[in-house]
């Protein structure tokens, strides 16, 4: 049975960038309780279709004929298939109406991976945009393409390794940015909602470290590289921070 390990980090734990499903459920657990009311939170599950692919696109089995009368030397045909991109899953708040008020989304990797992964997060990224559509990005994955509504020229140097984007579609211009450094604790993020509501707060750091308790991460995990691999100055600290907190095993 695995004991619970809290997370021996003061941020973002690089060993569990991969745990956006159940941040989005804690996420979504801990706004509701902030939301004012006829507004709820949601977890909204998104079924991307590749670039030039329609939800109808199937390919064609081999006629059954055409495979009887093959002659043997041939290879065989097979079966073709479309293998549909994974799901997407992001919070959205809506109003009693059903409205779209805010939508909140944890950068996964495929979001970000260049090809039909980071093109179709980009065009559900404009379809916010373009309706005045409160967005709140927030980007805990350190693998990938820079991803967020914001140009990267606006974002000052050297580009932090998490960070956050808050979009108020009462003001399409601004963009308010969060940089999040590999150690620093990670930030209580503005959640705008309606023009005459106050805006709540999302406290990433608890939820994090929820994480990390119940994926029960131990020395085992630690044993292992972080993936992608930390420059050597922070794999460094890492092993210090690990080797504090009696991790044995770990690097």
């Amino acid at each position: 049975m695995f004991g619970a390990m809290m997370n021996p980090f003061p941020g973002m734990n690089p060993w569990a960038e991969d745990e956006q499903l159940p941040l989005l459920v804690y996420s979504s657990d801990q706004l509701q309780a902030r939301m004012p009311p006829g507004l709820r939170v949601r977890i909204v599950r998104t079924d991307l279709q590749s670039t030039g692919e329609t939800s109808g696109d199937r390919a064609e089995l081999p006629d059954q004929t055409d495979r009887d009368t093959a002659q043997s030397a041939e290879p065989a045909t097979g079966l073709l298939v479309i293998e549909d991109p994974p799901p997407q899953r992001h919070l959205e708040i809506e109003d009693a109406d059903g409205r779209l008020v805010t939508a909140i989304e944890f950068l996964s990797p495929s979001n970000k991976t260049p090809g039909d992964g980071l093109a179709d997060y980009r065009a559900k990224q404009r379809t916010y945009l373009s309706a005045r559509v409160n967005l709140v990005e927030i980007d805990l994955v350190r693998r990938g393409e820079f991803a967020l509504a914001v140009s990267r020229s606006n974002v000052p140097p050297p580009l932090s390794p998490y960070m956050a984007c808050v979009f108020r579609g009462a003001m399409p211009k601004e963009r308010q940015i969060f940089p999040i450094g590999l150690r620093d604790p990670l930030p209580r993020l503005p959640i705008p909602l309606r023009p005459a509501d106050r805006e709540v707060v999302l406290d990433l750091q608890p939820l994090v470290d929820l994480c990390v308790v119940n994926g029960a991460y131990g020395p085992a995990d630690y044993a292992r590289p972080a993936d992608p691999p930390l420059s050597e100055d922070d794999a460094a600290w890492a092993a210090a921070v690990l080797r504090a907190a009696g991790l044995a095993g770990a690097p």
